[in-house]
């Protein structure tokens, strides 16, 4: 959604609002911080030194390979006793030219639904020039089953320049669900057909890395504190600041030691509003209501820290706009702030609609096609997007359809070899009319 023919009254606040991109930051905090969590919160740690424990088998114990055509047999994984971080032996995946992955199915790691989780780990690539190594975490249920929708990765590592190095990779796994029992990790290496899902250049051919390797170590989960930020606003944006609040839950299995503030600064770094925050210890969800009082109109961030002494154990980051009514009503044809709505990045039909209210844009352009396999056209007769059609004429806001692409079933059709709108139309009318 970006803004036309701005209105000078507005436009500061509607280059920030038609993003229309609600943000929840999750990071628990910065790598020097969490660098040193202590073993209070340690939950695992997988540091493959084995050998003195009696494991004389080339794996580490309990870690399995994965299967099927993707993941062959010849691609493996390796205890390495020459490498390690800090010291060795670490845990070695040899690509040979396709895709390697290893899973842990060893004792159980269990989980809190009062506590979201930290992993942290060591990675080093060797030869990764197209492939990359990653490494995942994710809820299992009762019967150990991964749950798909809580699987989370971390940053994909190559080889960096050419050279070797360690990196330091982070996954952070939101508390919460009724199925979540334990935890379960994975390490990887995959080639561009699995990691690289955009369309590819025609007659693109796929290259793979015959001799790559990657080096995993010092895999540590903590347990963290549970930080949950929302709003009640569509997309965030409050349109009366009288009503605007943050519905905050903090809550931990040991929360001894802690303390919870929340800070909500404006856009230009002021602080706005602070509360100390009350810690819960699991059994207990309900939320704490933050009045936010009759702010001005602008851009705000919302963090909540939770602390011990001398750490910042989670930091939770929200953004939210307030947008107070326009004095003006619109008038018919006044179309002297308008807006596009973008094929990318667009927000559910019902969230757009609150913000072009709350912005009373007079003027707006829609995609009638969307150029894209994944994204619905306006003409596919969605509920939700004839109700956006709906309101908006019905508030006079003049419309305007736009062709953003092709027509998505054209797209799906074509592949990875698209076609653009101009060529489309240049075609005999009875393929696409």
């Amino acid at each position: 959604m970006t803004t036309t023919r701005h209105n000078p009254r507005t436009a500061a606040v509607a280059r920030a609002l038609l993003a229309i991109v609600p943000m929840v930051g999750a990071c628990p905090a910065s790598g020097d911080e969490t660098a040193s969590l202590g073993s209070d919160r340690l939950v695992h740690h997988f540091d493959f030194d084995e050998r003195d424990d009696g494991n004389l088998e080339d794996v580490p114990k309990f870690w399995v390979r994965f299967g099927g055509p993707e993941f062959p047999r010849y691609a493996q994984g390796v205890f390495d006793t020459t490498t390690g971080r800090p010291a060795p032996p670490s845990f070695r995946l040899d690509a040979q030219g396709r895709n390697v992955a290893f899973r842990y199915v060893g004792p159980k790691i269990p989980v809190s639904n009062a506590n979201d989780y930290l992993i942290v780990a060591q990675v080093r690539g060797h030869r990764l020039e197209h492939a990359r190594a990653a490494l995942s975490a994710y809820y299992l249920d009762f019967n150990r089953l991964p749950i798909a929708s809580t699987q989370r990765f971390s940053e994909l590592i190559g080889t960096d320049g050419g050279q070797d190095r360690w990196r330091r990779v982070e996954i952070l796994l939101p508390g919460g669900g009724e199925d979540v029992r334990w935890i379960g990790v994975t390490a990887w290496i995959v080639h561009p057909d699995v990691w690289h899902t955009g369309p590819r250049p025609r007659r693109h051919i796929e290259s793979r890395d015959t001799d790559a390797s990657a080096w995993f170590d010092d895999i540590k989960i903590y347990r963290l504190p549970r930080v949950s930020i929302e709003t009640s606003a569509p997309g965030n944006v409050f349109t009366d600041s009288s009503e605007a609040f943050l519905s905050v839950t903090v809550t931990d299995a040991d929360s001894i030691g802690l303390r919870t503030t929340l800070e909500v600064l404006d856009a230009f770094d002021n602080i706005v509003r602070t509360a100390e925050l009350p810690i819960q210890d699991g059994q207990s969800t309900a939320a704490r209501r933050i009045e936010l009082g009759s702010a001005d109109n602008g851009l705000y961030r919302a963090h909540v820290r939770v602390r011990t002494a001398n750490k910042v154990l989670a930091d939770r980051m929200l953004v939210f706009a307030i947008l107070n009514p326009l004095r003006q009503d619109r008038q018919i044809g006044n179309s002297a702030f308008g807006v596009v709505l973008e094929t990318a990045d667009r927000a559910d039909p019902i969230v757009e609609l609150a913000m072009l209210d709350a912005l009373k844009v007079g003027a707006i352009k829609i995609p009638i096609w969307s150029g894209s396999a994944h994204i619905p056209d306006l003409i596919d007769g969605a509920a939700t997007t004839d109700t956006l059609l709906y309101e908006l004429l019905k508030a006079r806001v003049a419309v305007t359809g736009v062709f953003a692409g092709p027509p998505s079933d054209l797209v799906r059709a074509a592949g990875a070899y698209q076609r653009s709108l101009l060529a489309m139309l240049n075609e005999d009318p009875d393929t696409w009319n």
